[in-house]
């Protein structure tokens, strides 16, 4: 299972449906090919909205995407972060955008499938279509044992109550970390945070005990290297393979008897009623950039795992989410 990390990246975009070698569009041919609205789509700049920080893991990675897929395109592409309430106030802003806009959103499927469980949205599933992803990624449970005094599950559970980091009640990372905390018999009161980076730092500085976050954040793994934090839990199907930062495997929640799996899924969508050939343009120029050789390259480095999934692959993956997300929602 020791294997460097690049290779554990491969792998774990086989976690679901697909590979990393992303597929063509059956339906559709080359980014330059099309008739009527497609041919000659995008008119203008195209735009990609992210409704989360600027600077962060995320917001690198889609710019890394927007980098070839201009060149793929043959038009500038122009990313615009709009953040606010954990990606709802650009999810919103976004329904002012008419079909076959030249603009495009980046979507955590959470804001779909758990967000609107917790709080009232303005938007429902069935305003997007979506694309293709961007990538999908199980999560893990850190702690900083210096500042918290815990350095194994164990010791997480006689704590019996923690404060954990999060985005605040009804977001993707309060779900899932009340939902596990549950499950081990703990109690837990949340301090939130703008951003990765902020929950990060209340971590290594003691203002929280453990939080969410991914194998694949760069920043966290340089905190894991300096020795300041410790990874607990994976919240994977298996355990997560030792690799070059993570020298010993971490243990599954399932391993430990725990039925939970968790996963951050990202992609690409746009405004619902939007031309299916320029549904199919897009789907096509995208999965040509992930099939690109430099790009793959990028992508692992980064942490893109993308699988190439079509719109109907992942309006069912949203389908098994929600009820998934359903579940946990109601164990906290």
């Amino acid at each position: 299972m020791r294997r460097k990390i690049m290779s554990i990246l491969l792998a774990a975009s086989l976690l679901m449906s697909g590979c990393q070698a992303a597929p063509k569009a059956e339906s559709a041919g080359t980014a330059g090919e099309g008739s009527g609205a497609a041919a000659s789509y995008p008119a203008d700049n195209l735009r990609i909205i992210v409704p989360f920080a600027t600077g962060g893991a995320l917001d690198v990675q889609v710019r890394t995407v927007a980098r070839y897929l201009a060149d793929e395109l043959g038009t500038n592409i122009i990313v615009e972060n709009k953040k606010g309430a954990g990606g709802i106030v650009g999810m919103s802003d976004y329904l002012k955008e008419e079909p076959n806009t030249n603009t495009i959103l980046l979507i955590n499927s959470y804001l779909l499938t758990g967000t609107p469980l917790n709080t009232k949205v303005q938007y429902t599933t069935e305003d997007f279509v979506p694309i293709t992803d961007l990538k999908m990624i199980p999560y893990v449970l850190f702690t900083c044992p210096e500042k918290s005094g815990i350095h194994t599950l164990e010791e997480l559970k006689a704590a019996g109550s923690v404060k954990f980091g999060s985005d605040g009640p009804g977001t993707f990372l309060y779900t899932g970390t009340t939902a596990l905390l549950g499950n081990l018999g703990i109690t837990g009161a949340t301090v939130t945070h703008d951003g990765m980076t902020a929950g990060l730092s209340n971590m290594v500085t003691g203002v929280t005990d453990v939080m969410l976050s991914t194998t694949l954040d760069q920043a966290t793994r340089g905190y894991v290297k300096e020795g300041q934090l410790a990874p607990l839990v994976y919240l994977g199907d298996e355990d997560y393979p030792a690799d070059d930062v993570f020298t010993e495997g971490i243990p599954s929640a399932r391993s430990l008897g725990i039925d939970m799996d968790y996963y951050g899924f990202y992609y690409f969508a746009i405004r619902s009623g939007t031309d299916q050939e320029i549904v199919d343009k897009l789907y096509t120029a995208i999965n040509n950039v992930y099939q690109n050789a430099d790009f793959q390259k990028d992508a692992q480095e980064l942490g893109i795992l993308f699988q190439g999934k079509n719109g109907a692959e992942i309006n069912t993956f949203i389908e098994e989410e929600s009820k998934t997300v359903a579940k946990y929602t109601a164990q906290k």
